[in-house]
């Protein structure tokens, strides 16, 4: 459990505060009750209904100089069973019995938002999640813009930079044992490189692959958490289009 904190406090570590669970167990956060638009995010936190200013979040430039038209590319679509993004080529199909949903941690049955409206409300980026009822096999997207450190790199420079933070952490934290590795993994027929880590608790010995796509400062992060020896089966839900 320790482990699966820090993989999370890394995730944060890319892109600024994105704070996300595994499984559908996610933190609220204080937002307007006010309906907001892009326009809206890019310039103003807002009130609360009852008249106190709501928190006050910075949106990355790379993000306010989107257009519309970009942003919603970028963040791609969500219908049914399916998320598709035709900017970084990929497409998420999760069979009968899956839950696909995107999180917009208000409101857990939107599609995916705008990534002015979810900087603008302090997160990250764009956090998709694909489970089956309590099993703890599961499939995360997230997409957003890169921190300064990883705008330009490559993939196997990024899962790199992303690797070496992490084991870095789990040093300083002092967990000696399962440091994260850097292994190979099969996605849509092509080889790429991910991070790799493992978790284990009294009930279930979970693997953990994480990994990214950048494109042009932004970055798709493909996370597969499954039972020893199933991600195969979870990675084939992905294809590239």
């Amino acid at each position: 459990m320790k482990k699966k904190i820090l993989v999370l406090l890394l995730a944060g570590m890319l892109c600024g505060s994105l704070a996300a669970c595994a499984g559908n167990t996610l933190p609220k956060a204080e937002t307007s009750t006010k309906p907001q638009t892009a326009s809206d995010a890019k310039t103003d936190s807002g009130k609360d209904a009852g008249g106190k200013k709501a928190p006050s979040y910075s949106v990355p430039q790379i993000v306010r100089d989107l257009s519309a038209e970009e942003e919603a590319a970028i963040v791609g679509t969500l219908k049914g069973n399916v998320y598709e993004n035709t900017y970084f080529g990929l497409r998420l199909t999760v069979p009968e019995g899956w839950t696909l949903k995107a999180i917009d941690f208000d409101d857990a049955s939107v599609n995916p938002m705008s990534l002015t409206e979810m900087t603008g409300k302090g997160y990250s980026g764009i956090y998709l999640t694909a489970f089956k009822g309590d099993d703890p096999n599961e499939i995360q997207v997230l997409i957003a813009n890169c921190e300064k450190a990883y705008q330009g790199l490559d993939e196997k420079a990024f899962v790199e930079k992303q690797h070496q933070e992490m084991y870095d952490l789990y040093e300083e934290f002092g967990i000696a044992e399962d440091m994260p590795e850097i292994k190979t993994i099969t996605f849509a027929g092509e080889e790429h490189p991910a991070v790799y880590t493992e978790d284990e608790d009294s009930q279930n010995k979970m693997e953990d692959y994480e990994f990214f796509i950048p494109k042009n400062g932004f970055y798709a992060k493909i996370g597969v958490m499954a039972h020893e020896g199933a991600a195969e089966e979870l990675l084939s839900f992905i294809e590239k289009i």
